[in-house]
């Protein structure tokens, strides 16, 4: 019997950043995106960046020079040490065997489907719900807020936005979606999200921000009115242009 699993959010930011450097959209030598871009990219936290990059530095994939950022080193080697490394054999096996081994071994998948998929915070629920009732659609754009009210009386934390904005992108139709989030000091968190026909890592650069072309952020001064009008007026004249 097997099951699936979802690795963690931060493994899943170290395997996006491995697939670009041996894609060579980070080449060796180059400066990766600040912790604060790699933030708002992702929409994960702080300490999810922090812990994905301290394990790309450990498996020799980038180095970290103090007050300049991280910069790419390339693949590493595989040497013999590498290839011994304790777990690196269980990478080959093939996860329908793992999953029957695990279960073997007394792993309880019911229970381990429970924490996984059925273990969400209710304020993630009640902020998803939120945020839903906030969505907006024009043509092949979409878009969707939280306030910072709406995050406290939902007693939310930053974790719990993640995501929020690919229920905006799969809308069938959509080919854009941003997602505005109020933060503390008054200035306004966006992610924003593309399939493919819109870079929106250009559109987030200009607005200092940045990411990749299908996933990026940026933040811009609140209120929320004034943000929203922004960020369409970038996105508008991409999608007219299509």
């Amino acid at each position: 019997m097997g099951f699936d699993y979802a690795p963690p959010k931060y493994a899943q930011v170290v395997a996006e950043i491995k697939a670009r450097i041996e894609r060579g959209d980070y080449p060796p030598g180059s400066l990766l995106p600040s912790e604060h871009q790699l933030v708002a990219e992702f929409g994960v936290s702080r300490p999810t960046i922090v812990k994905s990059l301290s394990a790309l530095r450990q498996d020799g994939w980038i180095d970290t020079q103090q007050g300049k950022g991280s910069f790419v080193r390339g693949r590493p080697a595989l040497d013999g040490a590498e290839r011994s490394r304790p777990g690196a054999d269980i990478l080959q096996v093939p996860e329908a065997d793992l999953s029957g081994e695990l279960v073997q071994a007394g792993a309880d998948p019911i229970r381990l489907a429970q924490d996984v998929y059925y273990s969400v915070p209710a304020s993630k629920i009640v902020l998803l719900g939120v945020a839903l009732n906030s969505l907006q659609r024009e043509g092949r754009l979409a878009w969707l807020w939280i306030t910072l009210e709406d995050m406290e009386r939902a007693g939310a934390a930053e974790e719990d936005c993640e995501g929020i904005v690919n229920f905006a992108l799969s809308i069938a139709g959509v080919e854009a979606a941003v997602f505005l989030r109020e933060l503390t000091d008054g200035q306004i968190r966006l992610s924003l999200r593309s399939k493919g026909a819109v870079n929106v890592a250009a559109i987030a650069e200009r607005l200092d921000g940045g990411g990749h072309e299908n996933a990026a952020g940026c933040t811009l001064e609140g209120p929320l009115e004034r943000a929203l009008d922004q960020i369409l007026a970038e996105l508008r004249p991409a999608l007219a242009a299509l």
